[in-house]
């Protein structure tokens, strides 16, 4: 019982670290990731990260004798695949496309099990299928697609590379495949083990596009939720704008937050639905940072800075940054991103928290 408890226990530490935001942390010139507390989890040592993504790996570059190299890691910064290539894209279920002098393979982890000979590899989700493409130099066509099944760690060609096109009905039990310079787009049929069947015996193959499978959502519930209240506001704000037409140039709902951004006479202001002035109309700009963020974009002169459009209180003083570039989301928790503290030499991308939390350190020779 007691095993069984610290099993649960240690499931749900994992189960709420894999959750946790992974914000990009700069610290001496070198990247890695914090959580939303600014505790570095992945030790800064990359010359750039990319955000993570859906399934949790992230992009990272390192800077080698031949030039600069790719590696994929997790979220706890565990190496996926040793950052020594080109480029590097998860496909999902522990399977990478990895890219070296213009060619990919196919990795599971961080081993090979193929050759660097294919322009272009789709995993199928849920099956242990290859969509592959190749490259015909003889005519410069280009779009030589084929499916490969991996069974311990192996590969076998089920279906020959000479399709235009290798796509999938909904329920993956089909394989619809368009012949290559074919005029009228002849479609064959296969299913899972590259066996033909026979056309009649399903229905005409729809129009299917390059992408075997639709593109992941990598909005959050939140940010969804945002642009869901963000319309919603769009059809009050209509009605708020036909009780104060005349009053102003320009009203635009704020979000849920039952306010509005007016413009009058190229300046612009906040109020209430009750016309009470919340900001002065003196300002060169207010925005809202995204549709589903509380947070404001405000400009005054040169100068910039993000408000909370809730409390109405500045996230970081004017002027703190050279330059100001919006909010992003991690997983769901906001950060905005700014370009060069002035303490700080340099264009890189830094960022931080609505609380004012700092993701990133000063050099002690950058520091006033």
């Amino acid at each position: 019982m007691r095993c069984l408890i610290s099993f649960i226990l240690l499931h749900l530490v994992w189960h709420i670290s894999a959750q946790e935001p992974r914000i990009p942390y700069l610290k001496n010139g070198s990247w890695g990731f914090a959580d939303s507390s600014a505790q570095i989890i992945v030790e800064p040592k990359y010359i750039s990260v990319n955000r993570f993504s859906h399934n949790g790996t992230a992009l990272v570059t390192v800077e080698t004798d031949r030039g600069y190299k790719r590696g994929l890691i997790d979220k706890e910064g565990n190496t996926l695949v040793d950052p020594k290539y080109d480029l590097c894209e998860s496909l999902g279920e522990g399977y990478y496309s990895v890219a070296k002098g213009g060619s990919r393979a196919l990795f599971k982890g961080n081993e090979a099990l193929t050759k660097f000979k294919y322009k272009r590899i789709k995993k199928i989700k849920g099956h242990e299928l290859i969509a592959a493409e190749i490259k015909h130099s003889e005519d410069g066509f280009g779009k030589y697609w084929g499916l490969l099944a991996i069974e311990n760690n192996e590969l076998q060609l089920i279906i020959q590379h000479k399709y235009s096109v290798v796509n999938f009905d909904p329920e993956l039990r089909i394989v619809y495949a368009i012949t290559v310079k074919d005029p009228e787009n002849t479609c064959e049929y296969y299913d899972l083990n590259g066996d033909r069947v026979l056309e009649e015996e399903f229905p005409a193959a729809p129009q299917v596009e390059q992408e075997l499978e639709p593109i992941p959502n990598h909005r959050s519930e939140k940010e969804l939720q945002g642009m869901k209240v963000r319309n919603e506001s769009v059809q009050i704000m209509q009605k708020e704008f036909d009780k104060w037409v005349g009053d102003y140039d320009q009203v635009v709902a704020f979000g849920a937050l039952n306010r509005y951004i007016v413009k009058k006479d190229n300046k612009f202001g906040l109020i209430n639905a009750l016309e009470e002035t919340l900001l002065d109309i003196e300002y060169d700009e207010i925005s809202q940072m995204r549709p589903e963020s509380k947070f404001l974009f405000i400009k005054k002169g040169d100068m910039k800075t993000a408000m909370d459009g809730n409390l109405l209180e500045l996230i970081f003083p004017w002027g703190a940054y050279n330059l100001f570039g919006g909010s992003t989301f991690f997983d769901g928790f906001e950060v905005f991103h700014v370009f060069a503290d002035r303490n700080y030499g340099g264009t890189r991308t830094i960022y931080i928290a609505p609380d004012g939390t700092q993701f990133y350190e000063l050099e002690k020779d950058q520091i006033d």
